[in-house]
C-alpha cells in the first residue's frame, strides 16, 4: 500500500521499440513485433507496449501526479552478456512456438554477426519510468472520486 503523498517509481521496457540495424527491414520488424507480442508461459498478461502506456495507466487513474522519463539503452557489441545479444538470441524461442520462421531467425543472426565483424552492429531499446506521487486526497486502497 502506498500512503497519501507516497512516491512510486514504475519502469518497463517498450519491447516494440527494439532497434536492430540490418538490410532486411521487414524481417527485423517481423521478429521485433513477434517478440513484443509474445506472451510467455510464465506471464499472466503481456503487453509489449507497456512502457509507453505507463503514463496513461497512472495519470488516468486520478490517484497520481507524476511524470514519465525515458532511457534508451544502446549496445554496439554483439556478444554475451550484452542485452541486445540476449534479446536477439531469444528470437529462437519464437520459432519453437510457431511465431517466426527458422529462416528469418537464422538469416537475422547471420546478418547481426556480419555487422559485428564489420564494426557496424547496433541495438537499442527504450525504457520508460513513471515517477509519481499519490494524491493527498486518496487513501490507500480507496478509489479516487473522478469528476467529469
Amino acid at each position: 500500500m502506498l500512503r497519501p503523498e507516497g512516491q512510486l517509481v514504475v519502469a518497463h521496457w517498450d519491447w516494440d521499440s527494439q532497434v536492430f540495424d540490418g538490410a532486411d527491414k521487414a524481417r527485423i520488424r517481423r521478429l521485433v513485433h513477434a517478440y513484443a507480442d509474445w506472451q510467455q508461459a510464465w506471464m499472466e498478461h503481456s503487453d509489449g507496449w507497456m512502457g509507453r502506456r505507463l503514463w496513461g495507466v497512472f495519470h488516468s487513474s486520478g490517484s497520481f501526479t507524476g511524470s514519465v522519463h525515458a532511457r534508451v539503452l544502446i549496445n554496439t557489441e554483439y556478444s554475451a552478456p550484452w542485452f541486445g545479444f540476449a534479446n536477439a538470441r531469444a528470437f529462437r524461442s519464437l520459432v519453437e512456438r510457431g511465431l517466426a520462421s527458422a529462416e528469418d531467425v537464422e538469416e537475422f543472426e547471420r546478418e547481426q554477426e556480419a555487422l559485428r565483424h564489420q564494426w557496424r552492429y547496433f541495438y537499442s531499446i527504450t525504457g520508460y519510468a513513471y515517477v509519481g506521487r499519490r494524491s493527498a486526497g486518496v487513501s490507500p486502497g480507496a478509489s479516487p472520486a473522478r469528476s467529469a
